[in-house]
């Protein structure tokens, strides 16, 4: 599976079809014909719960939710145990 990223106001998005999650972007405005260049994917091995530690990750290393467009955090208070140290 791939993790991928929207640059506008940022976006991290964890899903299983990614052209897919692009054309509701597209629709929904989040995200220009122009920005589809801008937008990166990384494979990320493992199951759902690979995939929302890793976009978890990401969203902490760019400056949590706050800083992005997400509505919130894939790994809540009660998983947080699941991120590596």
């Amino acid at each position: 599976m791939s993790s991928r990223q929207l640059l506008a106001k940022r976006t991290l998005d964890n899903p299983k079809d990614i052209p897919k999650r692009i054309r509701q972007h597209r629709r929904a405005g989040k995200l220009k014909s122009v920005d589809i260049g801008t937008v990166t994917t990384r494979e990320v091995t493992g199951g759902r719960t690979s995939r929302e530690i890793a976009e978890q990750l990401r969203i902490d290393e760019l400056g949590g939710i706050e800083a992005l467009e997400n509505l919130r955090n894939p790994i809540g208070p009660t998983r947080r145990h699941l991120l590596p140290d």
